[in-house]
């Protein structure tokens, strides 16, 4: 492989890592602001309680006396669901835009503590199940973005939006599984620098010149000072070469070799011993 596919090859395999960290950094981020926000066992409270309290003490509930609506709130839908929010409304309260206070998110991802919904049918089916025979819902208070919040106000009109809340159904993170996160969001940007570093020292190959120096036994053994002239340069440098110096020693004088491209620094000037 030449030396500008090989500096290519390393420049992806950046790009890649640094892009992937990138995105597991965001993914841990949000697992540890989930694990901060609450307690593992979730709160048990009724949702008429959740409105009238305004906040709960722990983002992790579960609520119950609830029923779902039968306007859903869509985000994204294509030829499956990705997520779909769910309007619920306290039991005995019509299903209106002022009773209108929390969402049930479900999303079709592996955190999901709600079954898996591919089409409209199966969200249909799912919410005539759950009004015949209610229970509760668990996941994580969340506020909604703009997008659910205008969403929302048009299906539901009177929606107080600014006070509106998304439960996201989903299992609450642990701090192995985001330690987990933060290993791999730690070795891409450790592999990322590892290729910046190969990248350059890449660059700085063809740059670098090399010579070989021939001396005795005697003189390796002795030690002595030689003249060398760089080639290209035609500089003159002083080489010491040390007492006992052995066979394919090799020394470095950086910044003598050939002139960096582009304004990258000079490549480095190599004396290769070797003794007969």
């Amino acid at each position: 492989m030449t030396g500008n596919k090989t500096k290519a090859l390393y420049a992806l395999v950046v790009l890649g890592l640094v892009g992937c960290g990138l995105t597991v950094f965001i993914l841990a981020a949000d697992e540890q602001s989930i694990i901060s926000s609450g307690l593992p066992a979730a709160e048990k409270i009724s949702l008429q309680g959740l409105i009238q309290q305004r906040s709960s003490r722990s983002k992790h509930v579960e609520l119950a006396d609830l029923y779902f609506g039968k306007t859903f709130i869509y985000t994204t839908e294509l030829v499956r669901f990705n997520e779909v929010y769910v309007p619920m409304f306290a039991n005995g309260q019509p299903e209106d835009g002022r009773n209108l206070h929390v969402l049930l998110l479900i999303r079709n991802d592996r955190n999901s503590n709600e079954p898996l919904i591919q089409t409209r049918d199966e969200l249909g089916q799912f919410v005539a199940e759950f009004n015949r025979g209610p229970r509760s819902v668990r996941g994580v208070l969340r506020n909604p973005i703009d997008r659910v919040r205008s969403l929302t106000a048009e299906a539901y009109p009177g929606t107080n939006v600014r006070l509106l809340q998304v439960l996201w159904a989903r299992d609450f993170p642990n701090q192995n599984s985001a330690n987990i996160l933060w290993s791999i969001c730690v070795g891409c940007l450790v592999g990322a620098a590892a290729c910046v570093v190969a990248y350059r020292r890449q660059g700085r190959r063809s740059e670098d010149l090399q010579i070989g120096l021939v001396v005795t036994r005697v003189e390796a053994a002795a030690g002595k000072e030689v003249h060398v002239v760089i080639p290209e340069s035609n500089e003159t440098i002083t080489a010491k070469i040390p007492a006992g110096a052995r066979d394919g020693m090799r020394f470095r004088f950086k910044g003598k070799g050939r002139q960096g491209k582009s304004g990258e620094p000079s490549g480095d000037f190599y004396i290769l011993l070797r003794v007969k």
